[in-house]
């Protein structure tokens, strides 16, 4: 899959799996939504399976506490207000922050984890 039709495909399959990480490279600039991905709803996405299964990873590399309860959109802006992602009012740019971690998630910078689980007893 290209760059883009794998953002796309993870968009279509909210419900479990999520696999951004299958590509390479930084999609710059409106290259996500230039192609209609919700760059949020999949940040959120990639939050809600962080804060579950990596905790400490995310904790580390952005400097948040967060558990399975965490509202993971509040958990977004939290990472864009310590990475100084503002607009003016002081509001936090989610969009901006959004990017961020979906770039770094993609780069590996996160470190060595993976989305995929494998299927439970009884499950094909």
């Amino acid at each position: 899959l290209g760059a883009y039709d794998c953002e796309a495909a993870c968009l279509a399959n909210l419900g479990g799996k999520l696999d951004v990480g299958t590509t390479t490279g930084h999609i710059g600039g409106d290259g996500y939504t230039a192609f209609g991905v919700d760059v949020e709803l999949l940040a959120v996405r990639l939050l809600d399976i962080l804060k579950t299964d990596y905790r400490q990873m995310l904790a580390a590399r952005y400097k948040v506490e967060a558990d399975e309860t965490t509202d993971s959109y509040a958990l977004l802006q939290s990472i864009g207000r310590k990475r100084g992602m503002l607009v003016s009012g002081g509001e936090v740019n989610t969009e901006r922050a959004a990017i961020m971690l979906l770039d770094e998630y993609r780069a590996g910078k996160l470190g060595r984890l993976s989305l995929e689980k494998p299927p439970r007893r009884g499950e094909a």
